[in-house]
């Protein structure tokens, strides 16, 4: 059986002396290579070639065609086109918190109390029920958690000490904030104090 000529091929023989293999490649012609592109091919525009006559900036706009811009519906935003929504991120949040507010209205509350103290509303509910509803420090009641409702002496604050994070006691609204000030001030003003009465004396 006669053989291709190529040395260590060794297939069947098939025209002019070689396998079938090596008459494909001997016999295909040539192939024309386009002239490489140097820059884009957009009217205009000189930037250096990318892929496929394009530049990188218009490769990937013909890559990913540019959708329709949306605005948002509520402030008129811009909104980008991969979102779903019609809202953008901001007025979507702020729909969000709302619709949570008006499902679990004590939500936010409970979380920051649970944030801020390490306890839950009823337990807050449950010390000022201990203080019979009382403020701790001067005395005054009823109290009530209102938020910026109702009258700001009657307006219960739970007093915690903000180094430790530890929770002393339900103050009102006056007194919890007297505290707070006092607190800032009470290194010096006691000092401060004691100097200008020993001079009136």
């Amino acid at each position: 059986m006669k053989l291709c000529s190529v040395e260590l091929c060794g297939r069947k023989h098939y025209g002019l002396g070689l396998c079938r293999l090596h008459y494909c490649r001997a016999t295909a012609p040539e192939p024309v290579k386009p002239p490489h592109a140097t820059v884009c091919s957009v009217e205009g525009c000189s930037a250096p070639f990318y892929a496929k006559g394009f530049c990188g900036k218009h490769y990937q706009q013909k890559r990913l065609p540019r959708k329709p811009a949306k605005t948002c519906t509520n402030c008129g935003a811009g909104v980008s086109s991969r979102r779903k929504s019609l809202l953008c991120l901001t007025c979507y949040q702020k729909d969000y918190s709302k619709k949570l507010r008006n499902k679990q209205p004590t939500y936010w509350t409970e979380r920051e109390c649970l944030k801020k103290y390490g306890m839950t509303l009823a337990q807050r509910e449950a010390l000022l029920e201990l203080q019979e509803r009382k403020c701790a420090g001067c005395g005054i009641g009823p109290l009530a958690f209102t938020g910026t409702d109702g009258p700001a002496e009657l307006r219960a604050a739970v007093d915690h000490c903000h180094q430790t994070g530890k929770v002393r006691a339900v103050l009102c609204n006056w007194c919890n904030v007297g505290l707070g000030y006092y607190e800032k001030v009470a290194p010096w003003a006691q000092d401060y104090l004691n100097r200008f009465r020993s001079n009136d004396g």
